[in-house]
């Protein structure tokens, strides 16, 4: 099965789905229409019985985060509602009963890292790097997943920081779990794809006794939204755009 918009490609073959992320003109940063679709993709692999999905991008990198697009015209509503809908999206993937796979490659922003971060197996290409800048304008989104990760310590220095950081150091400290040339991209993403045997049920539960507590769903919805709440979010978003 293959399906296609100007957001994205989606191609199944058995039990493996594969997304494409394909707004490379725009760094494939994630737009309100490009979220709504791929939390759609994410209800089908779970309907489908799927046993593994890969989420790469076309382009230079593999996402910039958040579309600041058309800012002028959101409302701190809206900004919330697309942002509630990141956070779903993140969940899915993070909690889905079957392996995922990102290959990350260029720049990998805010709630790219995040959707990085969310994945199962988390390949680098040795020349990307990774960087949570949030915190800046006071979003609070995919901090426990990222913690869960690498550590508290390191993922307040991230998110507080805000500064950049390399392939190697994300593999050291373990938002990375594998780094590999361009040339080796495609034949560690099928390794680890063919390995997948296990069915769809015997996976969900090695993942729920693995990782954390389901009740962590609601709190980090909560913890976004409580972070978007105090003032005005679009203009927090516009005085950070304008630094």
């Amino acid at each position: 099965m293959q399906r296609m918009s100007q957001e994205f490609e989606l191609i199944q073959h058995e039990n493996i789905c594969t997304i494409i992320l394909k707004r490379a003109h725009k760094g494939n940063c994630l737009s309100r229409e490009l979220v709504r679709q791929l939390n759609g993709v994410l209800n089908q692999c779970l309907e489908n019985k799927t046993k593994g999905l890969l989420i790469r991008a076309e382009g230079k990198h593999f996402c910039t985060g958040f579309d600041l697009a058309g800012l002028e015209s959101e409302s701190d509503d809206s900004l919330l509602a697309r942002f509630i809908e990141i956070e779903m999206l993140l969940q899915k993937i993070y909690w889905a009963p079957f392996v995922t796979l990102v290959l990350g490659q260029g720049k990998v922003i805010g709630a790219g890292a995040d959707i990085f971060a969310s994945c199962t197996y988390r390949i680098a290409l040795d020349t990307s790097s990774f960087t949570f800048p949030g915190a800046k304008f006071g979003l609070v989104l995919g901090s426990r997943r990222l913690a869960a990760r690498v550590g508290t310590s390191t993922a307040r220095d991230w998110i507080n920081g805000g500064r950049k950081i390399s392939a190697a150091d994300a593999l050291s400290c373990g938002l990375v779990t594998h780094v590999c040339r361009s040339e080796e991209q495609e034949s560690l993403v099928t390794e680890l794809l063919q390995a997948q045997r296990l069915s769809q049920y015997t996976q969900q539960q090695i993942y729920r006794a693995t990782v954390l507590d389901e009740g962590n769903q609601a709190a980090d919805l909560q913890s976004l939204i409580l972070s978007i709440m105090p003032g005005s979010i679009k203009q927090r978003i516009s005085e950070y755009i304008n630094q």
